[in-house]
């Protein structure tokens, strides 16, 4: 699937966005250092939104660089983090929001 692209399933058609907000939302704030949220205890689908551009990780320790994921400004994407691990982002001035979906 190329960037930009919504999702489509085996027979071409597109999937739908129908998750909801179903949990806290962390907020990262980052001014040029990398910045990570808590540890997500189980799989948890994210929705991550920025108000700048930045860029960002997943891991256990992640420490997110300008050669990580891209996310622009005022955008949103669904990610997976897995158990255990966390997300970082880094800009020189930037907020984040990891809201779990459902």
């Amino acid at each position: 699937m190329a960037y930009g692209q919504q999702a489509r399933d085996g027979g071409s058609q597109i999937v739908p966005n129908v998750f909801e907000p179903s949990g806290p939302t962390q907020k990262l704030t980052s001014s040029g250092t990398s910045v990570a949220s808590t540890a997500y205890t189980k799989n948890t689908l994210l929705r991550i939104v920025s108000d700048a551009d930045c860029h960002y990780a997943i891991g256990t320790a992640p420490v997110a660089t300008s050669s990580n994921v891209y996310l622009p400004s005022k955008s949103g994407e669904q990610i997976l983090v897995k158990s255990g691990n966390k997300v970082a982002v880094i800009a020189a001035s930037v907020n984040v929001y990891l809201t779990e979906l459902v």
